[in-house]
């Protein structure tokens, strides 16, 4: 078994002045910029109250690191961008049982790697999720090729204080908090016990109605089982929100209610677009004043390309597969750094940070 430790990425950028900070609503990872920025006064503002902002350290225009600090939730996650503006590697910390107070522990890292300046997505790379007594779990990809297993590491040093605002020098070399393989307790104990799996979704009641959807309407959407279709709505909001994210994933397509006005917005300010998974969802889901909407899909490429920052900027949030009056809501900027992963996405650990 290999150590974990790598060697510092973007080398050719470390020892940056982390005084060089400006500040932002977050970053825009499809256009690899900061489009709503914010003052000094209004960021600390929001630190105090423990609400989201983004901090980016270095030359605004060609940044090396940005820090989403959302202290209400406790929650800080440090990314480091190479010189393309990609997303390099990860740091999240949160908070977790045992964690002294005043403190977060850092839970998750990601470390990507890319063929060439042109690449939009890495084809290499690594997500380390540290559970329990220095267990963690370990999820490598190389292409098509996924490979995970389970080791101890040694958790000296992964805990940081709630950072003080304007105080970013610990960012610094921040790789360096990478743990390494404790392979003597490998050896000693052989591998952490795997994470019970997830209980299954209870079985559908086939007593139950399934609503008349016209799949003849949507030649091009997936197939979706009656089974699949009634368990799938029996699911609470995140549990649906998961299930969205392995859907849109898997067909970069993800489907609105649309109608002479445009999507179908929902909330009190009309400040949340509903996005969903597959047609059949969004078609019962018409009621009310989206009784003459129509399911819509629409590709990844063209959300981000003609609707993302759009919404984004108009701070619109994304009501995630709503039914029933409920569903997730999402910053939508955080939902497509989620839909762009290449890790998994594992509930008890909150991989991304979602609700407002």
């Amino acid at each position: 078994m290999s150590e974990l430790r790598s060697e510092p990425m973007s080398a050719d950028r470390l020892g940056f002045d982390t005084s060089q900070v400006t500040y932002c609503e977050g970053w825009n990872t499809q256009y690899r910029d900061a489009p709503v920025p914010i003052s000094v006064e209004e960021a600390r503002r929001r630190h105090e109250a423990g609400e989201l902002y983004c901090a980016l350290l270095g030359d605004p225009e060609l940044p090396w690191a940005y820090v989403d600090v959302r202290l209400e939730a406790k929650y800080v996650c440090v990314t480091n961008l190479d010189l393309e503006l990609r997303n390099e590697a990860w740091y999240m910390f949160t908070d977790a049982e045992g964690i002294p107070p005043g403190h977060l522990w850092l839970g998750q890292i990601v470390v990507c790697e890319f063929a060439d300046d042109s690449e939009e997505e890495a084809s290499k790379g690594t997500h380390i999720i540290v559970g329990p007594r220095s267990s963690a779990a370990i999820y490598e990809w190389d292409g098509d090729l996924e490979r995970e297993h389970e080791t101890w590491l040694k958790t000296d040093g992964l805990l940081v204080p709630y950072p003080e605002f304007g105080e970013w020098e610990w960012v610094d070399g921040i790789e360096r908090m990478i743990p390494e393989a404790d392979i003597a307790r490998f050896e000693r104990e052989g591998p952490p016990e795997p994470a019970e799996p997830e209980p299954e979704p209870p079985p559908p009641r086939l007593d139950e109605p399934i609503p008349d959807f016209p799949t003849q309407r949507f030649p091009g959407a997936p197939r979706l089982s009656a089974k699949e279709f009634e368990a799938t709505l029996r699911l609470d909001d995140r549990g649906r929100y998961e299930y969205f994210l392995r859907k849109v994933r898997r067909s970069n397509v993800l489907w609105v209610l649309g109608g002479d006005e445009g999507f179908a917005l929902a909330g009190d300010d009309s400040d949340l677009v509903a996005l969903w998974p597959h047609p059949a969802y969004a078609w019962v889901s018409r009621h009310g004043i989206w009784l003459e909407y129509e399911p819509w899909p629409v590709p990844l490429s063209e959300w981000r390309r003609e609707h993302l920052t759009r919404f984004w900027e108009g701070h619109v949030w994304g009501a995630i597969f709503p039914f029933g009056g409920s569903g997730e809501v999402a910053d939508l900027l955080e939902l497509d750094r989620a839909l762009s992963s290449r890790w998994r996405l594992l509930r008890e650990t909150g991989s991304v940070s979602i609700r407002r």
